[in-house]
């Protein structure tokens, strides 16, 4: 059984598996909420939009210069049901090992959280509030944000328009990425706007 409630809603309805177990003991119980069933926030409601922000994604979204973005995508729902499954699909999979079933518990916030991976962890290391702060290595002066293990893969201005180029390997290409990007002989863009 699914349920996409607030946390508090689920215990209130005899929708847990302690409610359930009764009827049927190898049920298994998933519950999708915005903070879990065991915490403060487990009567607040949430939205992919408003977990982005809560959990950091505006801040290492977007150009620099730029306003704080979300992505255009609702991928915090997207990961949240990904999660779900997996963790219903690891449940059924002790069902038919054990007979018995329980409650699963997916949070659109611990999801969001645990997805910030390394930028997540770069924050308390770094002790960075400046904006975009963990995305913000350029790797040759101002080509925007990139990671530390691939400061070659970025966004490129060109003059018509912006490519993402990342050469790859560590062969010739790569050594010479850097005169490349300098001389700003980089290629044009093609004409829909992506290349």
């Amino acid at each position: 059984m699914l349920n996409n409630l607030r946390g508090d809603q689920p215990g209130k309805l005899g929708l847990t598996y302690s409610d359930l177990a009764g009827v049927n003991p190898r049920l298994v119980c998933a519950h999708l909420s915005a903070y879990g069933r065991d915490n403060e926030r487990k009567g607040w409601p949430g939205y992919d939009y408003l977990m982005q922000a809560e959990a950091g994604y505006l801040h290492v979204t977007g150009e620099p210069g730029t306003p704080p973005a979300r992505m255009g995508l609702s991928i915090v729902d997207f990961m949240t049901g990904i999660t779900a499954a997996l963790a219903i699909v690891s449940a059924l999979l002790g069902v038919a090992r054990d007979g018995r079933g329980g409650d699963i518990d997916v949070s659109l916030f611990d999801v969001a959280l645990h997805q910030l991976s390394y930028p997540g962890t770069w924050y308390p290391q770094r002790g960075s509030r400046d904006r975009q702060a963990a995305a913000q290595l350029p790797p040759f002066g101002d080509a925007g944000p990139a990671l530390p293990d691939t400061r070659r893969l970025d966004l490129h201005h060109v003059h018509d328009g912006e490519i993402l180029a990342q050469p790859a390997g560590r062969d010739r290409a790569v050594r010479t990425w850097p005169q490349i990007h300098a001389s700003r002989r980089l290629p044009r863009a093609a004409s829909t706007g992506t290349s």
